[in-house]
This record gives C-alpha cells, sequence and structure tokens, in this order.
C-alpha cells in the first residue's frame, strides 16, 4: 500500500522500525521488521538509497547475533 510518495510517513516510523529490528529476542518483532523494510525499499524505488546505509547497517547486525533466531536471518 505505500507509494513513492510515502516518503515523508516513513521518516516518522524509523524511530519504531530501528528498535524492532533489534529485538533479537523477540522472533516474531524482528521477522515483521524485515518484511516492513523490504516493503518500504521497493516503494520508495531509487529514493531509498537515502536510508539504505542506516538499513543495512541493522541487517548485518541481525546476522551477526548469536541471540537472533536463525528464521530471521533467512528473511
Amino acid at each position: 500500500a505505500l507509494e513513492a510518495g510515502s516518503a515523508l510517513h516513513i521518516q516518522a516510523c524509523l524511530p519504531f522500525l530501528y528498535p524492532a529490528l533489534k529485538a533479537h529476542k523477540d522472533t516474531q518483532l524482528c521477522m515483521v521488521a524485515v518484511g516492513i523494510i523490504r516493503d518500504i525499499s521497493r516503494a520508495l524505488g531509487d529514493q531509498r538509497v537515502q536510508y539504505a546505509g542506516a538499513f543495512m547497517n541493522v541487517l548485518l547486525e541481525n546476522l551477526q547475533s548469536n541471540v537472533l533466531n536463525r528464521n530471521v536471518k533467512i528473511h
């Protein structure tokens, strides 16, 4: 349901999205957050570049985590 014009609203969601991504003990929450990043990136198209660095840093932290459930890492 996101469109390229939604970039302004995404900025308001980021303070909630990053902690959800870092909730390594809550598998479901983390999986949903990864899905949201996928949807945001797809919807923003070329505008995703401004968020890509921050998203990738958090996703790489997730891949390196020993606590995070393996199923989240697959997503």
